[in-house]
């Protein structure tokens, strides 16, 4: 069994007055993790705009637990796996999803930590890993 956590930026929805009041871009100056939220969603090549305090606006929303039952599975295997079962579609292998609260569908700018604390960015199409 291989246990993955989701962390994701709610700076947007928990600021969604402020930057309907600003504006994107001023919100983003008032609000580094606006501003976080923007770079991630962007997508740009994270690894050449990712800050490590860039984590500090991210939070754990949820755990997702995935069944090794192929044997050297790859890394970008489990993380479709974990993108599915975080999405509503668990494979039939028994995936497990666990809602903190605060968990919204994953999509671009998520961060997926693995069990041996390597963070990886759901990308437009798959995931990049992003530097320590």
């Amino acid at each position: 069994m291989s246990l993955f956590a989701i962390y994701q930026n709610n700076a947007a929805r928990d600021n969604a007055s402020k930057v309907n009041k600003l504006g994107w871009t001023d919100a983003a100056v008032e609000i580094p993790a606006v501003d976080t939220h923007l770079e991630m969603t962007s997508y740009n090549d994270f690894s050449e705009i990712w800050k490590p305090e860039m984590l500090d606006h991210y939070k754990p929303v949820a755990a997702v637990s995935i069944d090794d039952y192929i044997k050297d599975e790859s890394i970008e295997v489990k993380l479709e796996r974990v993108f599915s079962a975080a999405n509503g579609h668990p494979s039939h292998h028994l995936d497990g999803y666990i809602n903190f609260g605060r968990a919204h569908s994953l999509s671009v700018g998520d961060l997926i930590k693995t069990s041996d604390g390597v963070f990886w960015a759901v990308a437009p199409a798959g995931f990049d890993q992003i530097p320590k």
